[in-house]
This record gives C-alpha cells, structure tokens and sequence, in this order.
C-alpha cells in the first residue's frame, strides 16, 4: 500500500492481515510532518497526492508510532523533482504534484530516533532492509552480513543542522522542509565498501550498478 497518509487506514491493514493478506505498507516523510493547513500559505509547494491529514502533534506521534510498531512497514522518499520554477509556473489545479524527498528522508528519519520517535534499529528497518526485502534485493541489499554488498553510512547522530534549499543536489533545488533544524548527519556515505560521499558532498564518480528486483522481466 503505498503512500498511507493517515492513522485511520492501520485498521484496514489489521483487518486485512488478519485475513491473512501480505501488506507492505510505504510511509512518506510529509505524512508525518507536514500539516493540512500548510497549503494555505505554500500553495502548490504542497501540492502532493494524497494530500497531507495531519493537522496535530498528536496526529504526528500516531504516524510515527505506526511505523515503529511496523503496522507501516517502511519509508519511501516519495521523491518527485519537479524544480520551483515548475511549481509555480500556473495555479495549484495545473502545476505538478510532488515533492523531492531524496535528499531530506534521512535526515528526518535520524531526526525522529533523536526526538525518541522511533529507534535507530527502527531507521535501519524502515528504510534499508524492509524495502531492500519488499522489492526483492535481500539478501545481497538491506543488511551488513557476508556475501552483502557492504552498503552503509557512518552517522554523527549529535550533529544538529538546519535543512536548505541550498544544499539540495537533486534536480530539484528545494525542499519543502527548508529551514527545519534537525539532529543527526550522515557524515559517510560508503557502496560496496567504497566511499561515496562525505559530509553529504559526493567524492567518486558513480559506481551503481542495475540489479533486477521484483517484478522484473527477463
């Protein structure tokens, strides 16, 4: 189930499961804190579907106790990098919806373990080895062990920060959380063994490979 934006679907989910449904259910970083009413004042920089519910701090610690329980099973960066420019090259009917995620999920996600929403074994869960599991890339993805790829980032998690539009490298060139203080940094970004990316700045050309994951055709 992909991006669920509110507590009330968690009685769907139970009742489904209960029925003996598999149910992989994705969270997104704006259905926890991003409000309802921000759209008043942010127009189509909150344009997403579905639309953010939350409207509360309580409807935030719900989300977030959702996904430590593991009723929502991981953590996607929803990420669409429509540009600034795009978002408010028309009314909010027209324009794109989306927002770009890619370069803040973590960082809220270590974040929340430093505010006691979730453990950091929660971030290691949620955002590495349930979608390396649920998209098919377990065992080699999604877990430190012999015969794994050796993918891990090294985290500062006292550093504190503030979200900018400034440093965004994706397309992007924004983020809707600009301005936000968080605690916690990658500060070693290491694929396969190799280092990446240091200080959230990359230090190597790109060293990705394609693998097949679930669903794929031959």
């Amino acid at each position: 189930m992909a991006h669920v934006s509110n507590p009330e679907v968690a009685s769907y989910l139970a009742a489904e499961r209960a029925r003996g449904a598999t149910l992989a259910a994705e969270g997104c970083p704006q259905y926890f804190l991003l409000r309802e009413d921000e759209v008043h004042e942010h127009g189509a920089l909150r344009k997403f579907t579905p639309p953010a519910r939350a409207r509360t701090d309580d409807d935030e610690r719900e989300m977030w106790d959702l996904l430590r329980r593991g009723v929502l099973t991981h953590m996607s960066t929803d990420h669409a990098p429509s540009t600034l420019e795009q978002k408010r090259e028309g009314d909010i009917w027209n324009v794109h919806f989306g927002l770009p995620g890619l370069d803040s999920t973590m960082a809220l996600l270590l974040d929340a373990a430093a505010r006691g929403h979730l453990a950091y074994e929660d971030v290691v869960r949620v955002y590495s080895e349930t979608p390396a599991k649920t998209y098919g890339l377990w065992p080699r993805k999604g877990r430190l062990a012999p015969g794994a790829d050796a993918d891990l980032v090294l985290v500062d998690p006292a550093a504190t920060r503030r979200l900018s539009n400034d440093t965004v490298l994706s397309k992007a060139g924004w983020t809707p959380f600009d301005g936000r203080e968080v605690t916690g940094q990658v500060v070693r970004t290491y694929l396969r063994g190799r280092l990446v990316a240091e200080q959230g700045k990359p230090v190597d050309d790109r060293a990705g490979v394609f693998l097949p994951g679930a669903g794929h055709r031959s």
